[in-house]
């Protein structure tokens, strides 16, 4: 298994996001982006009449990257999917510039299979996902970390004295990221007002994401007196995911795959949308993977029953 991306380095980077502002947040705090590029098409028409909308966000789009494409004749086009890839892909194809699709989810999305014919190159992060594409260049590749060796070696001890925790208490990290954030921030919340006597011997680091239905600093310092680390977004989460005994989180890939870098226990709630399922496919896949490592629960299980996380946490947290 090899990590074919590129050294960040050694090329001008150009970079496609859409319009909206988590991703116009993100892209300014990157040190790596030459040049941003955002398009005005972001998800799929979900009636009738969102198809005009969206034909007209697609050849707006395109028209977009081909200019772009013209003005800086990139060697070569990165692409993990979503629809944003397809105007951009497009483009790529007309110019004849190299294609390579990185495949980060163990199923891929519908855009990623729709560009297979297009693709010069096919690498993926799950074994399983190379049986979906007929190409004669499919590989297994590791998935693309942002951390440095310092980072992943950092010491549980170290990462704690940094945040200002004891290092004699067993510490949760909950990732409460961008979707499916309310649903882990409202089960942490009833999880510390059940259990008040063993949350108070346990210090929580908690990402509450886009929820902003709760001043959750505020909310920690009138339920929780034992350490705690709260905040809506950054980009580094080294010292945190270093810090952790115990990780709940969505099953994003990425969030799986730093999990696993870190060599973290990690409990999943694999996010469920109307589109797709893939964050319960990369949960299966990384469990399978990695048995002793990784659980996971169906949100559905754990509104039935939510003492079955409960219990979990309590066990690992001892």
């Amino acid at each position: 298994m090899k990590n074919h991306f590129l050294k960040e380095d050694s090329y001008n980077i150009i970079f496609f996001t859409t319009e909206s502002p988590l991703d116009q947040k993100i892209i300014t705090q990157s040190q790596i982006v030459t040049l941003h590029q955002s398009l005005p098409l972001s998800m799929c028409p979900k009636n009738f009449f969102d198809y005009f909308s969206a034909v007209f966000s697609f050849l707006s789009s395109f028209i977009i990257s081909l200019t772009r494409f013209l003005i800086s004749r990139p060697a070569r086009i990165i692409t993990t999917g979503g629809i944003l890839a397809l105007p951009v892909a497009c483009a790529a194809f007309c110019l004849a510039i190299p294609l390579d699709l990185y495949v980060l989810d163990a199923v891929p999305g519908k855009a990623l299979l729709a560009l297979n014919s297009f693709a010069d190159t096919i690498y993926c992060c799950f074994e399983d996902s190379k049986k979906f594409f007929v190409h004669p260049k499919v590989y297994l590749c590791d998935y693309p970390l942002q951390y440095s060796l310092e980072e992943l070696n950092c010491s549980q001890d170290d990462a704690l004295i940094k945040l200002g925790f004891n290092t004699k208490k067993k510490t949760l990290l909950v990732l409460g990221g961008s979707q499916g954030s309310l649903f882990l921030n409202n089960l942490i919340r009833h999880w510390i007002v059940e259990n008040p006597l063993h949350a108070e011997q346990v210090q929580i680091i908690h990402q509450y994401g886009n929820d902003t239905t709760t001043d959750w600093h505020t909310w920690y310092d009138l339920n929780h007196t034992a350490c705690h680390y709260v905040f809506d977004y950054t980009k580094n989460l080294s010292c945190m995911y270093s810090a952790a005994d115990l990780i709940v989180a969505r099953a994003g890939a990425g969030t799986i795959f730093e999990a696993k870098a870190f060599g973290k226990k990690t409990v999943l709630i694999p996010l469920k949308t109307f589109s797709t399922e893939h964050q319960v496919d990369n949960a299966i896949a990384i469990q399978k993977m990695f048995p002793d490592q990784f659980d996971f629960f169906f949100q559905e299980d754990i509104e039935r029953d939510v003492k079955l996380l409960y219990n979990t946490i309590s066990a690992h947290l001892q």
